[in-house]
């Protein structure tokens, strides 16, 4: 049982992954009353070309893919940032703190730098995660179908490590 990075080498590792986003991601769109959600609208194509994103999984002791969370760097405001842009657990999973494991994962990286998120406002599993986590609620909005989003981040912890991380 292991962390490491998903470099889609593989067909079966790319459609492993792309599998389990979309049965998160089904869970996620129940929770929050739309299936307008990007992830589930992506094909496995899509997903290889994500070229942006970085993908960190977890594995278990046979290799499978039990979750994947998937990171941007971007600019806020003159501050360098990484923007979580996907999370998801394989829902036969799901309580076993394997969103917990990848979240920890993502702000081990580099903790010179803040980290962001969003999620549906009504999706209470995640929000607890990330507020466990340490993230502050930042704000919400509107996507643009109207689902209500919300925005969480935690500030950078260490101003001197990492300055060339994603």
């Amino acid at each position: 049982m292991a962390i490491r990075r998903c470099e889609f080498n593989t067909a079966a590792e790319l459609a492993a992954v792309h599998a389990l986003q979309r049965e998160a991601y089904e869970v996620e769109a129940a929770l929050i009353g739309t299936r307008n959600i990007p992830a589930l609208r992506e094909s496995v194509e899509d997903l290889r070309s994500a070229e942006a994103e970085s993908f960190w999984g977890w594995f278990d002791a046979d290799g499978a893919c039990a979750g994947v969370i998937a990171t941007e760097s971007e600019m806020d405001a003159g501050e360098r940032l990484v923007r979580i842009s996907r999370l998801a657990v394989g829902p036969r999973w799901f309580r076993r703190g394997i969103g917990r494991m990848l979240v920890a994962h993502v702000l081990k990286e580099c903790p010179a730098l803040t980290v962001k998120v969003t999620t549906g406002a009504a999706n209470a599993p995640a929000r607890r995660l990330y507020e466990a986590a340490g993230f502050a609620l930042i704000g919400g909005c509107a996507a643009p179908d109207g689902t209500p989003i919300v925005e969480y981040r935690r500030r950078a912890r260490s101003p001197a490590a990492c300055a060339d991380q994603p």
